[in-house]
């Protein structure tokens, strides 16, 4: 029974259908799937043609005896595509192939004798068109064998010898992978043929063959894709890592030295002093530089009062060497919104270093937070020496911090950074963060 069934057109065609659809369904997914765009065309073009050659066959086979100018037409190009489509395949599949192997001229060679091979496959099939040397069909719309027919197989037996002999060369070079993946082509068919011939099939398999050679080559190309993919996401990942880590040294770099001397100069005396304000002010001191590790660290906007909790600690390291010369002053009228890592802390950190630093007698730094329809203003304030805005700076680490601020709103939360100074009278500086 089993016998019986393997041996019905209608399977063989049921069988070819579904073949065909799996091909036109790969060569959809190959074509807009997200995955590297490397061969992407020529394994589309070599899923779609060998659809259509599958479709082909089952017109072919499906309207094979029916009477009928329709059915007669039908049937011709059914035919066609079976003897055009595979030399076609076959040379897709040459062309695919090369993107895979050397260039030495010893493959050269061959793989310009195997180009030709499958062009003069696909004349000599539009030529049998006109004079039925391969194929043509009788008065009773049936398909009937050509005197030289043996020749159109030939042609496939000598492209595939090529393709071993191609394959043997270039093992090295391809890989065991790859290797396996292209003698798929080879070995499916030829398998497909030594089976029909073994159990005296009323039918040829070799374009079964043919199908499942081309969608197991693109299964096992996906599967190599997919691979790549997690391994350049992997690669990647390491690299932010070490960016990251890279940043975290810029960052701990770009810390003055003479502020890490000011601070452990102040703690130095306050031992001897006060060893309740030494030991808050170590933690002050440890706690900001860890701030500034942990800042770097996100990739994302953080929460207002994180930044804020980080611009306080530095503030009372800063009043530790500035004791009642230095001011602060907070207006917070909101705090719920996110604003990126590092941010405030420069401006505030230039608010004192460049205004109320620079000041006979000191001055004061204010926050202020407010909120419109739209956007969170944060404001930055001194009472400073101020500067003139249009004459360049030559303190470049200053210069850089604002642009790395600027850039780092622009991009983490469509923000930007508004610096107002007037000489004499200080400066402001205005973060703005859209709601």
């Amino acid at each position: 029974m089993l016998s019986q069934v393997l041996r019905s057109v209608e399977f063989y065609v049921g069988i070819e259908v579904w073949a065909s659809i799996l091909c036109f369904a790969a060569a959809l997914y190959r074509l807009v799937g997200r995955l590297p765009k490397d061969g992407r065309t020529k394994m589309c073009l070599l899923l779609f043609v060998t659809g259509i050659m599958m479709l082909g066959d089952v017109f072919a086979w499906g309207y094979n005896g029916i009477s009928g100018q329709f059915a007669r037409h039908v049937i011709i190009v059914g035919n066609f595509l079976c003897y055009f489509g595979p030399y076609l395949v076959c040379y897709i599949y040459g062309w695919y192939m090369r993107d895979f192997t050397s260039r030495r001229k010893v493959t050269e060679v061959i793989k310009g004798i195997l180009y030709l091979d499958t062009f003069y496959g696909m004349i000599t099939s539009v030529i049998s068109l006109f004079n039925g040397m391969y194929y043509y069909v009788d008065d009773a719309n049936r398909y009937v064998r050509g005197p030289l027919f043996l020749l159109s197989q030939n042609i496939g037996v000598v492209f595939f010898i090529l393709v071993v002999i191609i394959l043997i060369i270039e093992r090295k070079y391809m890989g065991w992978t790859m290797f396996f993946i292209f003698f798929c082509y080879v070995g499916y068919p030829t398998a497909a043929v030594v089976f029909s011939v073994f159990r005296q099939m009323p039918y040829s398999q070799l374009n079964l063959g043919i199908s499942m050679a081309v969608l197991t080559m693109f299964v096992f190309m996906m599967h190599m894709q997919r691979v790549l993919l997690d391994k350049q996401s992997a690669e990647i990942i390491m690299q932010q890592k070490e960016i990251n880590e890279l940043q975290i040294g810029i960052v701990m770099s770009q810390i003055q030295p003479h502020f890490m001397f000011n601070c452990l100069n102040s703690i130095y005396y306050l031992c001897e002093k006060d060893s309740h304000k030494a030991q808050r002010a170590i933690d002050n001191f440890a706690k900001y530089l860890r701030g500034n590790m942990d800042s770097m660290k996100n990739t994302e906007a953080i929460t207002f009062q994180q930044e804020l909790d980080h611009v306080k600690t530095y503030l009372e390291l800063e009043k530790m060497r500035f004791e009642e010369e230095l001011k602060v002053e907070y207006d917070l009228q909101v705090e719920s919104f996110f604003i990126p890592p590092l941010t405030l802390q420069p401006m505030v950190e230039n608010a004192v270093k460049h205004g109320v630093g620079k000041k006979i007698g000191g001055g004061t730094v204010s926050i202020h937070t407010y909120e419109t329809e739209h956007e969170y203003v944060v404001c930055v304030k001194d009472d400073g020496v101020g500067f003139e805005c249009n004459e360049k700076k030559n303190d470049g680490r200053t210069h850089i911090g604002i642009e790395n601020v600027r850039q780092r709103l622009k991009e983490m939360v469509d923000g930007r950074l508004i610096i107002e100074s007037e000489v004499g009278k200080g400066t402001k500086s205005m973060i703005i963060i859209p709601k």
